[in-house]
């Protein structure tokens, strides 16, 4: 009976002796493996901290990097839009000078090209009817700051004719002198003001008519006058 319970004991002093084992183990090796775990963050926690820093830096010069290009463009497009503006300016002057001159069967393929030159660079398209007015009969006057202002002819004054205005962007101008039964241009211009200064002969019958685009020509009537020393009307009979 003796030998029984001394088994007994021997066999539970056994067991609480390997249960005491093991939870030294277990405490050993979860100490162990929080040592290992705080090394391991000493270890990363640098790298991952250069790594975010990397990264943040890089998208910094990537957003540095698209405002440049976005900034370079838009100087690059205005460049542009400003080289073109000039451009077209340039030969929209070009036709105006070749359409200085007055028109003739000579030069008639060339008005044409002037023309279509100044209304493909124009932002404001001229209608056909006045397409066809300038390469046929208008010519446009020279500015009157140009240094090159036309000699005055002998019997001949330079006369400023007005009319009223109805807010159009140009208006063709027409000078006719009477020769005989028939009507011969003096001259025809385009103009940007309700008024021309042309070379026109003095103390002859003459007859001039203004009107803009929105006008039919056929429709505006010829005024009369004869130009002496002061513009007198002529009353049609």
């Amino acid at each position: 009976m003796t030998e029984k319970f001394n088994d007994a004991a021997s066999e539970s002093g056994e067991l609480e002796s390997k249960t005491n084992g093991n939870k030294v183990s277990f405490f050993k090796n979860t100490e162990l493996i929080k040592a290992y775990s705080q090394g391991a963050a000493l270890f990363v926690l640098p790298i991952a901290l250069a790594i975010i820093t990397v990264w943040h830096n890089h998208l910094v010069e990537q957003a540095k990097l698209r405002h440049l290009e976005a900034e370079s463009k838009a100087k690059i497009d205005l460049a542009t839009e400003d080289n073109k503006a000039k451009r077209d300016s340039e030969y929209i002057k070009l036709g105006i000078e070749i359409l200085k001159e007055s028109p003739s069967p000579d030069n008639r393929n060339l008005r044409t090209w002037a023309v279509d030159l100044i209304n493909n660079y124009s932002d404001i398209k001229m209608s056909p009817e006045a397409r066809s007015e300038l390469v046929t009969v208008v010519t446009i006057a020279a500015s009157e700051s140009s240094s090159n202002r036309e000699l005055v002819l002998p019997g001949h004054t330079r006369h400023q004719f007005k009319w009223q205005g109805d807010g159009s962007p140009s208006y063709s101008f027409e000078v006719e002198r009477r020769d005989g039964e028939e009507w011969v241009q003096v001259t025809g211009i385009s103009t940007f003001r309700n008024s021309a200064t042309v070379q026109v002969p003095m103390y002859t019958d003459l007859r001039w008519k203004a009107y803009s685009p929105k006008q039919n020509r056929s429709e505006v009537k010829w005024q009369r006058v004869i130009i002496e020393s002061t513009l007198r009307p002529v009353h049609e009979k």
